[in-house]
C-alpha cells in the first residue's frame, strides 16, 4: 500500500505492482489510484517469494529500458524477501542500464517525523534520484482524503467546511469554560438527540432559557440562537420541510451541547496546516467514530472530538479509534482525540494520556485548542 500511495507522489507514466498472492487489498488500491499502466505480478508466499520477485523486477526493468524509461524500484511495503529480490533484479540489470538511470528507493515515515511526508532513501542511488524527493513533495497535491481511503478499500462521503461564525462560537466556548458550562447544564436535561427528532421533542427544544455575555452573542452570531420572549431560543431554520427543520433544530442544539468541540478540532487542523480538511464526514452506511478527516503531508489524519472525559467509556473509544484510522489510512496514520475539558484528578487525566499514547492516539487538550484561534 505505501509503495502504491508514494506512486501518485512519483507520478510515473506506467507502474509495474509485484504482490503476494491473495493480497485483498491490491486491487482496491489500483482502482483508486488510477495510475496509468498498471501490470500486476503476483508472487508465492513462499521461499519462491525472492527469486520471484527478482525475475519480475529484471523482466519489467529490461522491457522499460528498452523504451527509453528511467526506472525506479520502489521497495516500500515489501516484506524483507521480496525487498532483497527487487534489489537483485535491479542490480542485475544495472549493466545494462545506461549510468544512472535504474534507482532502488523506499519511502520511510521516521517516528520523530513532523510533516507527515515520507523520506526518501536511496538503496541504489541512480542519477535520477537526485530531484525524486523535491519533485514528490510537488506533486502531493494528486493525494486526497477519498484516495488514501479508496487505497484502503474504503469510502468516505463528502465532508463539510465550518463557517468562520461557528468557529467563533467553539473559540467563545474555550475562552468562557464556566459560561459553557452552565449553558450545558441548562440543556443537558432536554431530549435525547439520537435519532430523528420528533415534533414534541423539537418543541421542548425549542423552549427559552437565559444565556449572557459573549457566548450568547457568539451562538447568535453562528446562527445556533435567536433572541425571543423569555431569553434565547434555538434558531429553527426558515426553509425546508418539516424533517429539514426538524433536522436543522437537532444540529444545532448537538453544536450547543458538545458537538462544537468539534469545530475547534478543526480550526486545529487549520493551524496544523494539514490538507483536504473534512469535517463531520462519515463513511457511506456505517456508523464512525470519527469527526474529521485531514491529510498531513501524505498521512492520513482521523480526529475525533469530546467535550469532557467520559468515564471508562473513554478508553473504549481511544480503541476503537485508532482501529479506525488503521482501516481508513493504514497503521501510519495518525488518530487524534480533542478533549476540551479535561476534568478529574491529575491522576485520571496521567492514565488516559498513557493508555492514549500506548494505543497510538494523540490527545489534544484544551490549551491546544485555544491556541489554534
Amino acid at each position: 500500500m505505501p509503495a502504491l500511495i508514494g506512486s501518485v507522489a512519483f507520478a510515473p507514466d506506467s507502474v509495474v505492482l509485484v504482490h503476494e498472492k491473495g493480497s485483498a487489498q491490491v486491487g482496491h488500491a489500483v482502482n483508486a489510484m488510477q495510475l496509468r499502466s498498471v501490470k500486476q505480478f503476483e508472487v508465492d508466499p513462499d521461499e519462491r517469494i525472492m527469486g520471484q520477485t527478482r525475475e519480475a523486477v529484471r523482466d519489467a526493468i529490461r522491457n522499460w529500458l528498452q523504451q527509453g524509461h528511467d526506472v525506479i524500484v520502489n521497495a516500500t511495503g515489501g516484506s524483507a524477501a521480496m525487498i532483497m529480490g527487487a534489489a537483485l533484479g535491479a542490480t542485475d540489470m544495472f549493466e545494462e542500464a545506461e549510468s544512472g538511470c535504474v534507482s532502488v528507493v523506499a519511502l520511510e515515515l521516521t517516528a520523530t517525523d513532523t510533516d507527515g511526508i515520507p523520506q526518501l532513501r536511496s538503496l541504489f542511488p541512480g542519477e535520477n534520484t537526485r530531484d525524486l524527493e523535491a519533485s514528490a513533495k510537488q506533486n502531493l497535491e494528486n493525494l486526497s482524503v477519498e484516495l488514501v481511503a479508496k487505497a484502503h478499500g474504503q469510502t468516505v462521503g463528502n465532508g463539510n467546511q465550518p463557517s468562520e461564525a461557528l468557529r467563533a462560537f467553539a473559540r467563545a466556548c474555550l475562552q468562557s469554560p464556566q459560561a459553557e458550562a452552565e449553558l450545558w447544564t441548562c440543556l443537558k436535561t432536554r431530549p435525547k438527540l439520537s435519532g430523528k427528532l420528533s415534533e414534541v421533542n423539537a418543541n421542548l427544544w425549542l423552549k427559552p432559557f437565559q444565556l449572557n455575555g459573549s457566548l450568547q452573542s457568539a451562538a447568535i452570531d453562528g446562527g445556533l440562537l435567536q433572541t425571543c420572549e423569555g431569553g434565547v431560543c434555538i434558531s429553527r431554520p426558515a426553509d425546508g420541510n418539516a424533517d429539514q427543520k426538524r433536522g436543522g433544530i437537532a444540529r444545532n442544539a448537538k453544536l450547543l451541547t458538545g458537538a462544537w468541540v468539534e469545530l475547534a478540532l478543526f480550526q486545529y487542523a487549520v493551524k496544523q496546516q494539514f490538507r483536504d480538511i473534512q469535517w463531520s464526514t462519515d463513511e457511506r452506511g456505517a456508523n464512525t467514530e470519527h469527526d474529521l478527516l485531514a491529510l498531513k503531508g501524505a498521512t492520513l489524519v482521523v480526529g475525533s472530538a469530546k467535550r469532557s472525559i467520559q468515564g471508562q467509556r473513554i478508553y473504549a473509544h481511544l480503541h476503537e479509534l485508532r482501529a479506525q484510522a488503521n482501516r481508513l489510512g493504514g497503521r501510519k496514520s495518525i488518530a487524534l482525540l480533542a478533549i476540551a475539558n479535561l476534568c478529574g484528578g491529575d491522576r485520571e487525566v496521567h492514565e488516559l494520556k498513557r493508555v492514549a499514547a500506548l494505543v497510538g492516539v494523540q490527545i489534544i487538550g484544551p490549551d491546544e485548542l485555544r491556541a489554534a484561534f
